[in-house]
């Protein structure tokens, strides 16, 4: 609390000092102390939080001295069953490879569009929709295998409970995204849309771009790390 205190009046003291300045730099010197300030607050945040996370781990070392910290793990108290987690490998690479390579096909049947080639734009975006579907079919399969083979479920402590929050949410996402892209593929199928105006068609494009991006993220962190 001392240092606190000692802080707070550096800065009373650099204020009071900065008032000392002309009109003509009273602007400038606005932002000077604005900017001062700020700058000390985060560093006193700084500081309290190292010393608050050094007495938590002078308390953990106390009260239980043998945790070690691993991911994943069955909790503090050992009440999770044991569950064995999911590899990258076949299934998180295949659909990482399937969206990946919609996104492609998505982009021909865009460009296709936008030279007036209604035909090769339809058949394109069909194939985008197909590799969606597929996607969410080895997502069914994988949850399938978490459950029976794997014993990953959702009540496996936080890393189930993440594992199936993150990819299922995505999953949603990935549903959502077909569900747009059929809309605009029966509109293009009914002539809706032209070279120069098919804004609904990039809309969904752009969202679906999003859930490849997205993916890739997920792909890493939930599956390799």
């Amino acid at each position: 609390m001392a240092s606190v205190w000692l802080d707070c009046c550096g800065v009373s003291h650099l204020w009071r000092l900065r008032n000392r300045e002309s009109a003509s730099d009273r602007p400038l010197a606005v932002v000077g102390r604005f900017s001062d300030a700020v700058l000390h607050l985060v560093w006193m945040v700084c500081q309290c939080g190292s010393r608050v996370g050094i007495r938590n781990l002078q308390r953990k070392a106390l009260l239980w001295p043998e945790f070690t910290a691993v991911w994943p793990n069955l909790g503090p108290a050992g009440t999770i069953e044991q569950f064995q987690t999911i590899g990258p490998w076949p299934i998180p690479t295949i659909n990482t490879l399937l969206l990946l390579t919609s996104g492609v096909t998505l982009t021909i049947s865009h460009h296709a569009l936008r030279a007036s080639e209604r035909g090769k734009a339809i058949f394109w975006l069909f194939a985008t929709v197909v590799l969606g579907a597929v996607f969410l079919g080895f997502q069914a399969f994988e949850y399938m295998h978490a459950y029976q083979d794997l014993n990953l479920k959702l009540s496996s402590g936080i890393f189930g409970s993440t594992f199936f929050m993150l990819t299922g949410f995505h999953g949603f996402h990935v549903f959502l995204g077909g569900l747009m892209l059929t809309v605009v593929l029966i509109r293009m199928m009914r002539g809706h849309f032209t070279a120069e105006n098919h804004f609904a068609f990039e809309g969904a494009a752009w969202y679906w771009h999003f859930v490849d991006v997205v993916w890739l993220l997920l792909y890493i962190i939930v599956y390799w790390m």
